[in-house]
């Protein structure tokens, strides 16, 4: 018959063990007499020693990821700063390189407008169009970087100029939508969410904002917009945020037409 120390040593040198249950094994001998009678028992007793086995080695490794977690130092934000500062200084020094050239403002501008520096932005982007007048993308932003600041009547002229130049832009659509939107120009705001629509029919920050027009308005519309922008936008995990509360409105429209049925 096989003796204890042979099992102990299948345990010990099992693929799935590690951990020596020799001891634990020895400490009961009626119990390893009984399995190694037993084909069945023995194999048994091996899955339960890989699975506890495989548990203990889980939790040590959570547990050394959660220590690695607290220990990892926060966010040098004077680092972050000096950064930032130093690739604003070298596009400062790029656009003044090519002055007659709107581009380098330009991107100094969308530099800024991405870290809402609204004031530098504005300068940026109207040294640009100081070049070149007709310069589309910097009109385009000069009118978001006025909606940002709720200035709506500088944003729809600047938006307009940026029409003239680059008309068929789905972008510079959408904004000015938002911007009528915001001056309760429903009708204005709903055809050139439409027009942003007709251009990119994968567009679906316009379907959202569209949504947002046809709901102001207690349209029956809204729905489907709401619809379709969910439908677009579900797995893009930026709008993860928009498309939570998109499905919140439709279905609070969802529990009013409901209401309203009931009522009726």
């Amino acid at each position: 018959m096989t003796n204890n120390k042979q099992y102990g040593i299948i345990l010990t040198t099992s693929n799935y063990c590690k951990v020596n249950f020799y001891i634990l094994l020895t400490l009961k001998p009626k119990l390893l007499k009984t399995i190694a009678m037993n084909k069945k028992g023995l194999i048994a007793a091996l899955i339960v020693v890989a699975a506890f086995t495989t548990l203990f080695f889980a939790n040590k490794f959570i547990q050394k990821r959660q220590q690695q977690q607290q220990q990892q130092p926060p966010p040098d934000l004077h680092e972050i700063k000096r950064l930032l500062q130093k690739k604003e200084q070298m596009l400062i020094d790029s656009a003044k390189k090519t002055p007659r050239d709107p581009e380098g403002f330009y991107t100094l501008g969308s530099f800024y407008l991405t870290y809402n520096k609204f004031d530098d932005a504005l300068g940026a982007f109207k040294e640009a169009i100081a070049i070149k007048s007709d310069h589309g993308p910097s009109l385009e932003n000069l009118g978001l970087v006025y909606y940002r600041k709720q200035d709506y009547d500088n944003a729809i002229t600047y938006l307009n100029k940026a029409l003239k130049v680059i008309s068929e832009t789905p972008t510079l659509h959408n904004t000015l939508g938002a911007v009528y939107r915001a001056k309760k120009m429903y009708a204005e705001a709903i055809r050139s969410h439409k027009k942003a629509i007709e251009l990119d029919p994968e567009y679906y920050s316009a379907y959202y904002n569209l949504a947002l027009v046809l709901q102001d308005m207690k349209s029956p519309e809204a729905s489907a917009a709401w619809e379709k922008y969910i439908e677009l936008a579900s797995e893009t995990p930026s709008e993860a945020r928009f498309v939570k509360s998109a499905k919140n409105n439709l279905e609070n429209l969802r529990q009013d037409k409901k209401v309203r049925k009931e009522e009726y």
